[in-house]
């Protein structure tokens, strides 16, 4: 086999190897949110819930409610995590380390009103933070 065969079927055997290992798996699942985490036994995490209600102090069940870590990050849009209400307009974050964060809270439909806040997580404590939405 000469020189210029050989490079050739190396490229070649190259081009396939780098075009396999870039190609996208079947199984990259990538999902948005955090894992919530709900059973803890932590001397330094406390348990972080919000309830939403509309302007006229309703439970507000369509509504997505994101966490931040600080205000430079709510600034920026770049949350934590973000977890849409229930049926009973709360969510829960599950267990966070202690600290302050600042979460926001908007309604996904019709006219845009939100509500943002600063909570105070302490160590095996539950904390609900009230959110009211207005325009």
């Amino acid at each position: 086999m000469s020189t210029k065969n050989a490079l050739v079927t190396l490229f070649g055997l190259m081009l396939v190897i780098i075009g396999s290992a870039c190609s996208k798996s079947s199984n990259d699942d990538t999902t948005p949110q955090q894992p919530i985490v709900t059973i803890d036994s932590s001397e330094f995490n406390g348990r972080l819930k919000a309830e939403v209600r509309d302007v006229n102090n309703n439970l507000e069940t369509n509504a997505i409610v994101y966490l931040f870590a600080n205000y430079s990050d709510l600034v920026n849009n770049l949350s934590l995590n973000y977890i849409y209400t229930n049926n009973s307009g709360i969510v829960d974050f599950g267990y966070v380390l202690q600290g302050n964060y600042y979460i926001m809270a908007r309604n996904v439909t019709g006219a845009v009103a939100r509500d943002t806040a600063v909570v105070q997580v302490t160590s095996r404590r539950e904390i609900t933070r009230i959110m009211r939405l207005s325009y």
